[in-house]
Formats: structure tokens, C-alpha cells, sequence
């Protein structure tokens, strides 16, 4: 039988509390179980140090050379580099620029800038001009062609395939044939002989479209003759009640003059009779 003298506590569900800094004999004593030291034997130091001091660590941290640049870097060749390295009316590419090791790169832009004379006529290809070069180039019999360099966008857009609409059947909107023609195969043949008559070609209109079409004009045939119908039945119910309502009120008129005549009949008798 269980009292409250007889309640028992379940073996390990009570510990006693630790006793921390109560002298060595305890076994947390000198240091608290903590330890000699360190960043966790500190106040707070086991829930982690917070970051103080930002602007310092991102002095300390290692940075690279250099910075981004918005403008686009350019390539530059003189004319007088041109001058030495191509022949009088040869065309000037940048793929030929980086044959003759004039450029470094193919894939970076090139510009053209006014150092040195010029006297060769040439066909030079670039990405940019300055206005000295392109006026001694010019000036020479020469062309100064800017070139549009192509972007990984650009190369790699893909052109989506665009479904063709099925033409609509279209009226035949041609000239009247004279009386003396009967086709057009003859108004043909006189318009080419005359040099007048021009009759138009109409497009040609695929079977799908044309069934779409006498589908669309079936329905609205349907459409047409249903709204005729209920108009036609509202028409005859409402001649239907008025013919109703006439003849009610004759035979009622009729009813109630026969009423009267034999009323007076009986009245008539019975006079004759005192």
C-alpha cells in the first residue's frame, strides 16, 4: 500500500550539486575544474570570443594587387608599325596583327593611335580610332573600319524556331476582268502583250486552316438560328396569353349579358302577374 511515508525517489534521477572552489579535498578546488589558464578558464570565454576590432583584422588580411577596371584595356598599334609591316593596298586584320606578333592577345580589343607617318593606302580593321590615325589613314585612300568584338553572349544565343501561324482565308481582293476575258490565264497573256493589266496572286491557304474557318462559321450559324428560335417562341406566348385574355373577357361580357336579360325576363313576369 503506498503513503506518503512509503514514496521513494528513482535511483539516479536526484545528483548532488557540485561544489566548486570548497577546497582540494572536494576535487574542484584551487581552479574549479576549469583548469590553470587559457581562454576557457576565463568569464564567458567558453561560449566563444566575439569579434572586436574589424577594422584591424581587415588591415592584417592580405590584399592583391591592382583593382577592377570599368574601361575596356586596349591593345595599342602605331602607324608607323604599319607603316613597316604591311604592303600598299593589303588589308589589315587583327588576326593578321597577331601572325606578325604585333598584338599579344586575339580575344583583347585593338586601337589604332597617330604615332609616326603614314603613306600606304590601307584597309585597317580595329576596335577603336584616334582621330589623328583615322584622318592619316583616311587621307592616304585608305579605311579606317571599326570592328564590333563578339561577346560569350552573343555567340551563344540560341535562335528559337518560330511556329508559322496558319494563314486566314483571305477575300479575293483582284482587279474586275474586261468582258472580253475569261481567266486570268488570258488577262495574263494581254497583260504581257499590253504591258497594263497586273493581277494579283492571292496566298495559298492550307486545308487546315479553311476546315478551322467553316468550323467557326457553323457555329455561328447555330448561334444565329437558336437566338431566332427563342425569339419566335417568347413571340408566340405572348400572343398566346393576349388571345387568352381576349376571349376570357367576352365570354365573360357574353355571361354576364345573358344574367342580366334573364333577370329582367323574371322581373317582367312577375309585374304581369300583380
Amino acid at each position: 500500500m503506498l503513503t506518503l511515508n512509503n514514496l521513494k525517489i528513482s535511483q539516479g534521477s536526484k545528483t548532488k550539486k557540485k561544489r566548486r572552489g570548497r577546497g582540494n579535498a572536494s576535487g574542484k578546488g584551487n581552479y574549479s575544474g576549469r583548469g590553470m589558464k587559457g581562454q576557457k578558464s576565463r568569464s564567458g570565454g567558453k561560449s566563444g570570443l566575439k569579434r572586436l576590432g574589424m577594422k584591424k583584422i581587415i588591415a592584417q588580411f592580405p590584399k592583391q594587387k591592382g583593382f577592377n577596371r570599368q574601361k575596356a584595356i586596349f591593345q595599342i598599334v602605331n602607324l608607323n608599325i604599319l607603316e613597316n609591316n604591311f604592303k600598299a593596298g593589303e588589308e589589315v586584320t587583327i588576326k593578321k596583327l597577331f601572325k606578325l606578333g604585333l598584338i599579344d592577345n586575339i580575344k583583347e580589343k585593338v586601337k589604332i593611335l597617330g604615332n609616326g607617318e603614314i603613306s600606304k593606302k590601307l584597309i585597317v580593321q580595329a576596335h577603336g580610332f584616334s582621330k589623328s590615325a583615322k584622318a592619316a589613314i583616311i587621307k592616304t585612300g585608305g579605311e579606317a573600319i571599326l570592328t564590333i568584338r563578339k561577346t560569350r553572349k552573343s555567340e551563344n544565343v540560341k535562335i528559337k524556331k518560330v511556329k508559322e501561324k496558319p494563314v486566314k482565308k483571305e477575300k479575293q481582293k483582284t482587279k474586275d476582268l474586261p468582258p472580253n476575258l475569261s481567266s486570268e490565264a488570258d488577262a495574263k497573256g494581254e497583260a504581257s502583250a499590253q504591258g497594263g493589266l497586273k493581277i494579283k496572286k492571292l496566298p495559298k491557304v492550307s486545308s487546315k486552316t479553311s476546315t478551322k474557318v467553316e468550323r467557326t462559321k457553323e457555329r455561328k450559324n447555330k448561334k444565329t438560328e437558336e437566338q431566332k428560335d427563342k425569339k419566335e417562341k417568347e413571340i408566340k406566348e405572348q400572343k398566346d396569353k393576349s388571345s387568352f385574355a381576349t376571349s376570357s373577357a367576352t365570354s365573360f361580357a357574353t355571361s354576364s349579358a345573358k344574367a342580366l336579360e334573364v333577370k329582367k325576363a323574371t322581373e317582367d313576369k312577375e309585374t304581369k302577374k300583380n
